[in-house]
């Protein structure tokens, strides 16, 4: 499933990446329970906001298990995201996500070569190339309700193409 969202650096951009983490990032994350571990529908499932410079894409993908219905799949993963947008996603929720985003962002910058590319990305798109302060700071200050609000705005059902791959003789 796709959606077309934000682009890079816009308002609900990094909102998308918190809440691709709290959809998928582990074992504990709401997407990941509902489809593997509670109904045991797909064998993975993942998100994320796949942020461009003009605009970008909020994806979900799952595989399947054997002899499981893509409908039943995108009929959970609907349920999920249901809930998202009518209650916001928890503060200790979005908490993990912003600490796991922290923590990446902090090991990018561990090596020479990745530091050169996010400076030369943030003269690029930003004309700033000491813009990281201030991209931390987007997820840093990012609300449930600015989560909520994004996923309200983004992720409407009626606005996104679906992509079912199914293997030659296989289920549909």
């Amino acid at each position: 499933m796709a959606w077309q969202s934000p682009k890079a650096m816009a308002k609900g951009d990094a909102e998308l990446d918190l809440l691709a983490s709290v959809l998928t990032k582990g074992k504990a994350s709401r997407l990941y329970q509902a489809l593997v571990y509670e109904k045991k529908l797909a064998q993975d499932v993942s998100a994320n906001q796949e942020s461009g410079v003009l605009g970008s894409t909020f994806e979900i993908r799952a595989t399947a298990r054997p002899g499981v219905s893509l409908d039943a799949i995108e009929a959970a993963v609907d349920a999920e995201l249901a809930k998202v947008t009518q209650r916001p996603v928890t503060k200790d929720e979005l908490a993990r996500a912003k600490n796991g985003f922290e923590t990446e962002f902090v090991e990018r910058l561990e090596s020479v070569d990745e530091r050169a590319a996010i400076l030369n990305e943030y003269q690029a798109q930003m004309g700033d190339p000491g813009y990281a302060q201030r991209d931390l700071d987007r997820y840093r200050n990012a609300t449930v309700e600015d989560v909520q609000a994004t996923a309200l705005k983004v992720l409407d059902p009626n606005a996104r193409v679906i992509l079912r791959v199914v293997p030659k003789g296989g289920a549909k």
